[in-house]
């Protein structure tokens, strides 16, 4: 092979690799002790209440240091909240904020994502796809922001009761 043809081969593979000119990416699902859930793309966000600046991408190592600090930032942000974190499916989305890279937690109750004999094909598993944006539902649903630099939750929050 000669050398032009080799680098017109290998010139989408490096502008593949390269951030954000890259093709999105899908959602890549993140297991770890008391939690499960799916990082999603930033095409996810599309049209979510808070604006934001640009996104990042999550690893799963970022997703294990924010959900080792979860609990102790749930017992002082949430005392109330009577539902074991381990009873939530995250969903996760990096995103820039005032400069700042925070993850974005989604956290559904399990009980919200069962599926109905009614449910099209496409409905099954949306939450894999899409983000869950949910107006009130109590505690089956909680977000949150952790701070991938200073390592805290800037904000979490359980949604409120219609």
């Amino acid at each position: 092979m000669h050398r032009t043809t080799a680098m017109l081969v290998l010139l989408p593979v490096l502008f593949a690799a390269c951030g954000e000119d890259a093709a999105p990416r899908g959602p890549v699902d993140v297991e770890g002790p008391g939690y499960r859930g799916v990082i999603l793309p930033a095409s996810a966000w599309a049209d979510y209440a808070y604006e934001v600046e640009g996104f990042w991408d999550v690893s799963a190592e970022d997703v294990r240091r924010a959900e080792a600090a979860l609990p102790v930032a749930a017992k002082q942000r949430a005392p109330d909240l009577e539902v074991p974190l381990e009873r939530y499916t995250r969903q996760y989305v990096g995103v820039v904020m005032e400069g700042r890279r925070l993850l974005y937690l989604n956290l559904l109750h399990e009980d919200s994502l069962r599926s109905t004999p009614d449910d099209t094909e496409e409905e099954r598993g949306a939450w894999r796809r899409e983000l869950v944006v949910v107006d009130d539902g109590g505690d089956w649903y909680v977000e949150a922001f952790f701070d991938s630099e200073t390592g805290e939750f800037t904000e979490l929050w359980v949604h409120g009761e219609a």
